[in-house]
């Protein structure tokens, strides 16, 4: 295990100046008792992207300030998405993700157009371009 956060890491052979990585191409695990916290790393979407061991918390506060995990799931505070071993991927309760974040091509309602016309927000969201309208169904641009 870890301390302050930290944690010690895995296998051992992602850690450096105290801190482990983790995931990645290589899979680098963490010790018993962490998680791979991908938001302090890469993000949640990164391909084979890296994170950083941390210390599952084993007690939360109550505190009602809700956050969204990178396995699209609500949680009622920071805390408690890692102590589930889940990290952050907003602030906020889950919104029904319709695209891939870095992809603002998934914003197109019809994936014949290969012209971009909105913008794939990190909560998985989109946003279209001005005189784009969005589909009310699909949440997309048309």
């Amino acid at each position: 295990g870890g301390t302050g956060g930290g944690g010690t890491g895995g296998t051992g052979t992602g850690c450096a100046g105290g801190r482990c990585d983790c995931g990645g191409i290589a899979g680098l695990n963490c010790d018993e008792g962490e998680y791979c916290d991908f938001a302090a790393g890469d993000g949640c979407d990164v391909f084979d992207g890296m994170g950083i061991c941390r210390v599952r918390p084993q007690l939360c506060s109550a505190e009602n300030n809700p956050v969204c995990g990178c396995d699209d799931k609500t949680y009622g505070n920071a805390c408690l998405a890692a102590s589930a071993g889940v990290s952050v991927r907003y602030a906020g309760e889950c919104k029904k993700r319709v695209c891939t974040p870095g992809r603002d091509q998934t914003c197109n309602d019809n994936p014949a157009i290969s012209s971009i016309h909105g913008t794939c927000n990190p909560d998985g969201t989109c946003s279209c371009d001005k005189g784009w309208p969005m589909n009310p169904a699909t949440g997309k641009c048309l």
